[in-house]
């Protein structure tokens, strides 16, 4: 199972809306699942694998800066685990 980068609804959208359709990254955005946080608000959790990590990365350079820190700690080895979780409870969601 890949792991999840997680970000806040805004960052999302910005990425998605400056992402052309025929780019790899807008895939990998479209394959992202809504989930309401803790505190009510909405957040996207996006699959990844390290490629596409790394052109989600690029993307966020070039077109929404706020997005990095959220890509580098989904992607660094301590944030694995708790990725991991996000998407396990997903799909205990979809199997029900």
């Amino acid at each position: 199972m890949k792991k999840a980068i997680v970000l806040p609804i805004d960052i999302f959208n910005a990425l998605l809306e400056n992402c052309a359709e025929s780019q790899p990254e807008y895939e990998t955005l479209r394959n992202g699942f809504i989930m309401r946080n803790k505190g009510g608000g909405q957040e996207v959790h996006i699959p990844y694998d390290a490629a596409s990590a790394a052109e989600l990365l690029v993307l966020a350079e070039r077109v929404c800066p706020e997005a990095l820190p959220y890509i580098q700690e989904a992607t660094s080895n301590r944030a694995g685990s708790k990725a991991h979780s996000c998407l396990g409870a997903a799909a205990g969601l979809l199997d029900a």
